[in-house]
């Protein structure tokens, strides 16, 4: 038996937990969307202009940040005992 153990707190993140991120980010995304578009019925003026290009770009900046996959860090898995303190009792300090 292998008397290492493995650290998960190291360990990166899924690619069902990536794409799940990455699906909320495109939801909050067209979320403001549809924000502004609701806003351009309500708001005039110089506002309104501002509405308009949110509505119109962030489909694209959307598309374009749920698509973006995270480099994955492929890195050593690090063991809970590297950090470590060992005390030792007082006799076998002796």
């Amino acid at each position: 038996m292998n008397a290492k153990v493995t650290n998960v707190t190291s360990m990166t993140m899924s690619e069902e937990e990536e794409r799940k991120a990455r699906l909320r980010q495109y939801m909050l995304t067209m979320a403001i969307r549809t924000a502004c578009f609701l806003l351009m019925i309500v708001v005039r003026g110089p506002m309104l202009w501002v509405l308009a290009l949110g509505a119109i770009f962030l489909p694209m900046i959307a598309v374009a940040l749920a698509n973006h996959v995270r480099a994955r860090r492929q890195r050593a898995v690090e063991s809970p005992d590297a950090g470590a303190i060992i005390l030792r009792s007082a006799k076998e300090a002796e």
